[in-house]
């Protein structure tokens, strides 16, 4: 599972997994990220890829874990650009996995 999938950074670490032929999961809420990213990987011929529009934050992660049983999360969501005050962003990719790890837990 990549979070944040649907970024630069995110739609190229998804482009590498499926071309070293992993099924990956992507998860993104396409807030900073666009589903042209994902262009490559949604073509049939590039391997297993699901992509879920979802909020890390909300419970729906949660969800899409149980469901698709990731050996391994790639947490790459972030806030980008320049459009929001420089607080939030540097908070989010510290405080983020505080909100990914307990979802994990439950399953």
């Amino acid at each position: 599972m990549v979070t944040g999938a649907a970024g630069f950074i995110g739609s190229h670490v998804v482009d590498r997994l499926l071309r070293d032929g992993e099924d990956v999961v992507g998860v993104d809420n396409l807030s900073s990220g666009t589903l042209a990213n994902l262009s490559a990987a949604r073509s049939p011929e590039m391997g297993t890829f699901s992509f879920h529009s979802i909020d890390i934050t909300s419970d729906a992660l949660a969800e899409a874990i149980a469901r698709s049983e990731p050996e391994v999360i790639l947490h790459l969501a972030a806030l980008g650009g320049p459009r929001c005050s420089p607080l939030p962003r540097y908070r989010f990719p510290v405080a983020s996995p505080c909100v990914i790890v307990p979802k994990i837990r439950r399953i």
